[in-house]
């Protein structure tokens, strides 16, 4: 939902979104999953016109997909740095 928001130009409910998926990420221990959810965090702040908020969402995105040998989190993560 979160990604649909932000391609609307919706990004409160977007922010919102990401943030209810991080949340609930953590609480599943998927870590992949809490990567994908920080660059997508990332993604809504950047087009938001709110770059240096995202900057830290996407280090964060980083060095989660670093450390679990996620490449594909990792190049998205790059990209937004």
């Amino acid at each position: 939902m979160a990604i649909g928001h932000r391609l609307r130009g919706r990004f409160a409910d977007a922010l919102r979104g990401h943030e209810q998926a991080i949340e609930l990420s953590g609480q599943t221990g998927w870590r992949h999953l809490r990567a994908r959810c920080r660059n997508g965090l990332g993604d809504t702040l950047r087009a938001a016109g709110r770059p240096a908020d995202a900057g830290p969402r996407y280090a964060e995105a980083l060095a989660l997909a670093t450390d679990i040998g996620n490449p594909y989190e990792q190049l998205r993560a790059h990209r937004g740095l």
